[in-house]
């Protein structure tokens, strides 16, 4: 699944990313991308909805990868410490070959 989010990402909006997440991996172990590359503006709130996502899919054998964050979400995820959660890929392709690899079916 790839996702794409532009402008100013707030709490809301991220809550709504995650409900839609949430709505269509639910019984699935899927591979989750968000493309951030143009996000002008987050804070780090707005991490949070991501964050619990990102738990909810590694719970059910699922990854997320953020594609291509910008400068304000890279700074963002850097000074919360979330990276290891969060991991960035410059784009999809080597996303999807690093959280392949990192899936609990690949290391079985």
């Amino acid at each position: 699944m790839l996702l794409v989010v532009r402008g100013h990402a707030d709490q809301a909006a991220m809550d709504v990313l995650s409900d839609v997440i949430w709505q269509h991996t639910a019984g699935y172990r899927p591979t989750v991308l968000v493309d951030l590359r143009d996000v002008e503006s987050i804070d780090r709130r707005a991490l949070d909805p991501l964050l619990h996502a990102a738990l909810r899919l590694y719970t059910s054998g699922g990854n997320i990868g953020l594609i291509a964050p910008s400068e304000p979400v890279r700074d963002v995820v850097a000074r919360t410490g979330t990276a290891p959660l969060l991991p960035a890929y410059d784009d999809a392709d080597c996303a999807l070959k690093d959280l392949a690899e990192r899936s609990p079916a690949h290391r079985r």
